[in-house]
């Protein structure tokens, strides 16, 4: 993961901002995420089970299970790739590597 940089709001239903967040113990999780196989295969059980629907990553499922979660810091240019938009700049930044 990555310690977060930008400035974070909490924000309600109409888009007001109701605080800013204090970024200090905040990180940005990046995959690929590393588990005990146990620990992983029986989260994903109980999430099934439960229907832990909100779940994001496989550390939410470990955290659901109350198994503690370590972060190993990452690199910066290990970006997600989510959207059509975040493959565009993906595909931008190879090119500018391999010229």
């Amino acid at each position: 993961g990555l310690p977060v940089k930008e400035t974070v709001k909490e924000i309600d239903s109409k888009g007001r901002v109701l605080r800013s967040i204090d970024r200090k113990d905040l990180w940005l999780i990046q995959t690929p995420q590393v588990f005990r196989w146990e620990d992983i295969h029986l989260a994903h059980q109980e999430a099934i089970k439960h229907g832990w629907e909100e779940a994001t990553d496989d550390a939410f499922l470990i955290e659901k299970m109350g198994i503690p979660v370590k972060i190993v810091k990452g690199e910066s240019d290990n970006m997600k790739i989510t959207t059509p938009q975040d493959l565009d700049i993906a595909r931008f930044l190879m090119s500018k590597r391999s010229a």
